[in-house]
């Protein structure tokens, strides 16, 4: 698309070469740049009415020509259906009148092009003011995000090229709004609109940014909301505090740089001490006015700040308890007794670290939750896709996403209050343990938890980047059965979530809502699957479907279980069930197990509160 000032004077040029004007005609042009868009005005002045009727309609076709195709073609003919006599009956017998008429020439539903055409006639000369108002393609297209191969879309996708490029003025790049990049990088035009056609727009999509930094409205999209409560604007203060360019020039933000560089110390295990010394010689060779930070404590407390960082909390060594609460100032294990603290072997002495803190023999890092999510509602792009499992998803009875799940169903019709907001979080849980040192002879194995937020659609909720850490459950021995013990921070909050809330500011929408969240999921291997529901999953009823009717075997030879009674799930007459040749030597007349429900699992349970879950065999 050609640059508009550029347009004007080729505009010129061509009447000029085509004998459209007379010594007495006149065509003066004027642009100049909108909060909405271009504008052209066109002022067109003749002698002769004819002569102004075949400069007007000669003069729109070249609109259409050079530039908007179909748009100004539509116009073309809309005007087209003004006969010469119709024009002439408007403008005869008003002379000496300065203004006669105001036509809107078209203003339709794609917005895309809109023509104001004064015309009057004083002094013996006909005149036409053209204002050619260049405004913002639709974003009707891009509620075809499900169906990108719609021809509505792929023209919306032309379209939206034609007017960022245009607008923008870059030749070569401009950031991509797909779902994958996120705004959050330079792509040529075909790279764009390849991304487009893939992964679709972001719903929502305000704005595209070229390389000069200029943004372009691509829909008359107005600020109106509320204000963000108090935690939510400070936390934009700071955010925007942070984005601040590292240094005067530089093109990347305080905050871009501070969280590449503790990746890169995370992934090459710096030191402390490495990372204090790469900040001070970053401060030295970079220009005056460098707002880096210059130490990894003082990096830390800008994450911190912005509600992403984690909590220290000390733990018995053998999982008993943890130091946490009204806990925190013991000294020792009040289950066990064992000491909270390392002790020196050979002195026996506690150790202490150069800041003067002792150093504990256990400790978990807890990541709070209410936080992540606030900061998941904060980001317009993110809370938009918050709600795609209520706006978005396709009900067809097909199973795509835990939302096609009875579950999540059922849940729905028990707990309606918490389904009638759309932006609750409903949550899944996965653990387990890993050996995170890859060539230590060392046994060793810690345990994240991490938590998924299913309210994202299934291109997203199951990408790393989405899943919330929630705790690191450090060795060297997984914690068994006392991961319960470990659990009790989230779980506090869990519940605190689910029967008060958390105000949170949706961005999307520039509303203050009350935030709920539950858990309804957990993924896990069967080990696991034991540690974190309590079912044993070894021994005689080691299968948490079947319960207490559980059918197993002890096979004397190699000493294992063996899990048998499989023909209970067949049809009462099936007759396998009556063949004892090729099974056990035994008929099958027992029925299939009862599904046991959460009532009956809680009435199960009820008599362990207050059973220690520790490795102190004493204790047990």
């Amino acid at each position: 698309m050609v640059e508009m000032s550029v347009f004007a004077e080729y505009v010129l040029g061509l009447c000029d070469s085509r004998n459209f004007l007379t010594d007495y005609d006149v065509l003066q042009v004027s642009t100049s740049s909108l909060c909405f868009g271009n504008q052209i005005l066109f002022l067109l002045i003749a002698s002769n009415f004819y002569h102004f009727l075949a400069m007007l309609m000669s003069f729109l076709e070249l609109i259409r020509v050079m530039a908007f195709g179909d748009y100004v073609q539509k116009l073309s003919t809309h005007t087209n259906q003004r006969t010469c006599s119709d024009l002439y009956g408007l403008t005869r017998g008003w002379e000496n009148k300065q203004l006669v008429l105001a036509l809107d020439m078209g203003c339709w539903e794609n917005k895309q092009l809109v023509l104001a055409l004064d015309m009057g006639c004083f002094n013996f000369c006909y005149k036409a003011f053209i204002i050619l108002f260049i405004m913002a393609p639709s974003k009707k297209w891009m509620s075809f995000f499900n169906d990108r191969l719609n021809e509505q879309y792929k023209d919306g996708v032309q379209n939206f090229l034609n007017y960022a490029f245009l607008k923008t003025g870059e030749e070569h790049k401009i950031r991509c709004p797909c779902v994958k990049c996120k705004n959050s990088g330079y792509r040529s035009r075909e790279v764009v609109e390849m991304h487009l056609y893939v992964y679709g727009i972001l719903p929502n999509y305000t704005f595209c940014f070229g390389k000069s930094g200029s943004n372009i409205g691509t829909s008359s999209h107005i600020e109106h909301g509320e204000e963000p409560n108090e935690e939510a604007n400070a936390f934009y203060w700071l955010l925007k505090d942070f984005e601040q360019p590292a240094y005067p020039g530089c093109h990347t933000s305080k905050l871009s740089i501070i969280v590449k560089l503790l990746h890169i110390k995370s992934i090459g295990r710096w030191s402390n001490e490495s990372f204090d010394m790469l900040l001070q010689m970053l401060k030295d060779i970079l220009p005056l006015g460098s707002s880096l930070p210059e130490t990894y404590y003082d990096a830390k407390k800008i994450i911190r700040d912005l509600g992403l960082s984690y909590e220290k909390i000390d733990a018995c060594v053998n999982n008993c308890m943890l130091y946490w609460k009204g806990d925190d100032e013991f000294g020792s294990c009040k289950i066990c007794g064992a000491s909270r603290w390392k002790e020196d072997i050979h002195s026996g002495e506690i150790k202490i670290k150069s800041n003067g803190k002792k150093v504990p023999l256990k400790t978990m890092r807890y990541f709070p939750l209410k936080p992540r999510l606030q900061r998941l509602y904060m980001s317009r792009n993110i809370a938009s896709f918050m709600r795609w499992h209520h706006d978005s998803r396709v009900d067809d009875g097909v199973m795509r996403h835990p939302a096609d799940s009875m579950a999540w169903k059922h849940f729905d019709e028990i707990h309606k209050e918490f389904s009638s907001e759309p932006r609750n979080v409903r949550l899944g849980l996965a653990s387990d343990g890993f050996q995170p040192f890859n060539q230590s002879k060392t046994s060793y194995s810690i345990w994240p938890v991490i938590l998924i937020p299913y309210n994202l659609p299934p291109w997203m909720c199951m990408k790393d980047s989405n899943f919330i850490l929630s705790i690191l459950i450090p060795g060297p021995e997984g914690p068994g059965d006392a991961i319960d013990i470990y659990l009790k921070p989230l779980i506090e909050e869990l519940t605190e979530l689910w029967e008060v809330g958390v105000d949170t500011f949706d961005a999307s929408t520039r509303q203050n809502f009350k935030l709920h969240a539950s858990l309804l999921w957990t993924i896990n291997d069967f080990p696991a699957y034991g540690n974190l529901s309590g079912w044993s999953t070894k021994g005689k009823m080691a299968c948490p479907r079947c319960n207490k009717d559980t059918c197993s075997m002890w096979l004397s030879n190699c000493s294992k279980q063996c899990y048998m009674g499989h023909r209970r799930y067949l049809p009462s007459k099936h007759k396998w069930r009556n063949d004892k040749s090729l099974f056990d030597g035994t008929r099958e007349l027992r029925p299939p197990p009862k599904s046991v429900s959460g009532s009956d699992i809680l009435a199960q349970v009820s008599d362990l509160e207050g059973i220690t879950l520790t490795k102190d065999v004493q204790k047990r």
